[in-house]
């Protein structure tokens, strides 16, 4: 769906504030894997430009609605569509004589919203100037350099219900405050939700930040180790586990082909050679390797499950795939 909404459309609606459109109650519904993408203007241009307090007014309310449906997602429903996969981006942008300026907010479920600043870093002096120009006030914001877009960014907790306000206010504040906003252009937006899988549900890549959103929803906690690139350490049914990522795409920086969990067993030694001798000889789908005693460590078995994505594979034999793991590690380990 694409549609488009004008909220404060000409200086005869001043003092109007028409309500945004409620993308949840849209036909068909707001739903997990729908596509939608909404373009409107926030304020149109005023010859002389506005004052910020009068754009602020103007802005907040329809800019804090349009925020709340980007941030808040319901509740997990195991008896309905999942929501994995799923994100929503918004980006309040205005033109400049060197390329447009912007905020984008990014929010997928369970992981922090991040709202960042463009340009970043660049390549062309005339952008990389802005960038200059911006950078003070940004990082005195809390906002630095990352990720591959190499964009100003700063990332707010899991959303709560009184949260939307305050994002919509600190998006504002770093238009018309840093980037410089003045009314004398049009402020305009674009809201858009979409999926890392595709139409048919199936994944072909993934991101370390991905993986580790699908996986907290499988009640699955995992982080990244400090100071690591492109690992994640979890745990779960008792297990310490670590992912690790394999060939990158070259189209899609930082999104991986695929994965490897890893698992470190510690037992005695000839149990452990024992437990080698069967997952290799049968039929598993994993691997298994001794690890020796040393530095007061015992012996041990590692485990690793190879989950290929290249070709595309779906969340559910992801899952059945780690899950049929466990189970196996379960029953091999258990004394």
């Amino acid at each position: 769906m694409s549609t488009n909404a004008n909220w404060v459309s000409s200086e005869s609606s001043v003092g109007a504030s028409p309500a945004p459109p409620d993308l949840r109650h849209q036909d068909p519904p707001f739903r997990p894997q729908r596509q939608v993408d909404i373009e409107g203007t926030l304020l149109t241009a005023q010859a002389g430009g506005r004052a910020g307090e009068e754009m602020i007014r103007y802005c907040q309310e329809p800019l804090c609605d349009l925020v709340r449906q980007a941030i808040l997602w319901p509740a997990p429903d195991p008896a309905g569509e999942t929501w994995t996969g799923t994100f929503r981006f918004l980006i309040v942008e205005f033109a400049d004589p060197s390329g447009p300026l912007y905020v984008q907010l990014w929010s997928e479920p369970f992981s922090p919203v991040l709202i960042e600043v463009g340009p970043g870093e660049r390549e062309d002096p005339a952008l990389q100037a802005i960038a200059s120009r911006i950078a003070g006030p940004l990082t005195g914001r809390g906002f630095a350099i990352g990720g591959s877009a190499r964009n100003y960014g700063k990332r707010f907790p899991a959303p709560l219900a009184d949260e939307p306000a305050l994002v919509a206010a600190e998006m504002l504040a770093v238009v018309t405050e840093v980037l410089g906003f003045d009314g004398t252009v049009d402020l305009q937006y674009r809201f858009c939700q979409s999926s890392h899988l595709r139409l048919d549900r199936v994944v072909q890549r993934l991101t370390p930040e991905v993986l580790q959103r699908i996986l907290l929803e499988w009640d699955i906690r995992a982080g990244a180790p400090a100071n690591v690139a492109d690992e994640l350490e979890a745990s779960a049914h008792g297990f310490d586990v670590r992912f690790y990522f394999f060939d990158e795409c070259r189209d899609h920086a930082g999104e991986f082909e695929e994965v490897h969990a890893m698992c470190i067993v510690r037992m005695d030694e000839n149990r452990a050679r024992e437990i080698v001798t069967k997952v290799n000889t049968v039929r598993y789908a994993f691997r298994a390797w001794p690890i020796s005693a040393d530095a007061g460590q015992r012996a041990g078995v590692c485990f690793t499950l190879p989950l290929p994505l290249a070709g595309g594979v779906t969340l559910r034999a992801i899952r059945s795939r780690l899950d049929d793991w466990f189970r196996c590690l379960q029953a091999l380990c258990a004394r």
